[in-house]
């Protein structure tokens, strides 16, 4: 499978920020269809399993940051160091470190 560009990371990323937001507040997540959004945007070079997949390592690099990670979506791996480094970065961008 490709690596992930960094303009598909931070999208994946953003997408899952964006989940932990509504989380937060209560709101149903409907990841199927925005997994599809993401397949589309980049050509359909991943399935939804891998993007999946992807998140569960994101999900894995905020709970070492003390944040709760996305219901549905625990924590597996360790994501990499472009992972751990983009993910930490996005948080601070939000103000959620």
């Amino acid at each position: 499978m490709a690596t992930y560009s960094n303009a598909e990371l931070r999208d994946t990323i953003s997408v899952y920020f964006d989940w932990l937001e509504a989380d937060k507040r209560g709101d149903k997540i409907l990841k199927t269809a925005k997994y599809r959004q993401l397949i589309e945007k980049y050509n359909g070079v991943r399935s939804k399993g891998s993007y999946e997949s992807k998140m569960q390592n994101i999900s894995a690099v905020v709970v070492t940051l003390g944040l709760p990670h996305v219901k549905g979506l625990k924590p597996r791996g360790h994501g990499g160091a472009t992972v751990r480094a983009m993910v930490t970065g996005m948080a601070k961008e939000r103000g959620l470190i």
